[in-house]
């Protein structure tokens, strides 16, 4: 009797102990979301001053409008902050998009030539903001560099060699399936409540995935790279279109 009601009482003292712990505000006491955007902000920005060093910025009038214009398009009815995005424009043929931490927004030159019209390009841009909103670039860097040397790069001297690694990592491989499947989805959304046709980014997908079978080595669509469509993938955001539109 003795030994059960010292197991009750053992019991009821651990569940005292987790409800407490689950009143403190561990957020706020550590500051994690101040110290994750201070991080973020850093590491966002000596990734594009990296970038800036080795390609040419282009500073395009009407490519910078037709961007703006798009974003705008899609950041109002989605209630995304539009002053949070940065978009960049660079000079490489290769039709390719990526988010950086803080809202950075690199798109390629060859991107705007290939994409066949803005439908196309809103897919692209629709799909990067999800990343964004979705907080995916952090988690991705996290996984495969490591928050401990993600602090390193954006507080320490030694941060060149960990920005380097991270926009190689931002450029040359692939998301997780549960993150790019997500980002997928959400760009349908967000050019669904834009008054976009999402069919246009299917359109877009079927093209790049056209362009991979004829390409021996697959680098050519960098888009590819780090976000791998497949016959699987153009049917699954296609049923989703079939869903949202129904």
């Amino acid at each position: 009797m003795k030994t059960i009601v010292q197991g009750i009482l053992l019991a009821a003292l651990f569940a005292g102990i987790f409800l407490g712990l689950r009143q403190v505000d561990w957020i706020s006491v550590f500051k994690v979301k101040e110290f994750n955007r201070k991080m973020e902000k850093k590491l966002g920005d000596l990734i594009w001053q990296s970038i800036e060093i080795e390609k040419e910025v282009l500073y395009d009038d009407s490519n910078s409008h037709r961007i703006d214009s798009l974003l705008n398009i899609l950041c109002k009815p989605n209630k995304i902050d539009r002053q949070d995005i940065k978009p960049h424009i660079i000079e490489d043929s290769q039709p390719n998009a990526f988010a950086l931490p803080d809202g950075h927004l690199v798109v390629h030159s060859g991107l705007l030539s290939f994409c066949a019209d803005d439908g196309e390009l809103a897919g692209v841009l629709a799909h990067e903001l999800a990343h964004m909103e979705h907080g995916h670039i952090t988690q991705k860097l996290s996984r495969e560099i490591g928050l401990s040397l993600l602090i390193s790069a954006s507080s320490g001297p030694e941060g060149q060699v960990v920005v380097k690694k991270a926009l190689k990592h931002l450029t040359s491989t692939a998301y997780d399936r549960e993150l790019e499947t997500e980002a997928d989805m959400s760009a349908v959304d967000y050019m669904v409540k834009a008054e976009l046709d999402p069919d246009d980014f299917v359109s877009l997908l079927k093209r790049f995935s056209k362009k991979e079978d004829h390409s021996e080595t697959g680098k050519y669509m960098s888009w590819l790279s780090t976000h791998p469509p497949s016959s699987e993938r153009v049917e699954y955001v296609r049923q989703y279109i079939r869903k949202v539109k129904h």
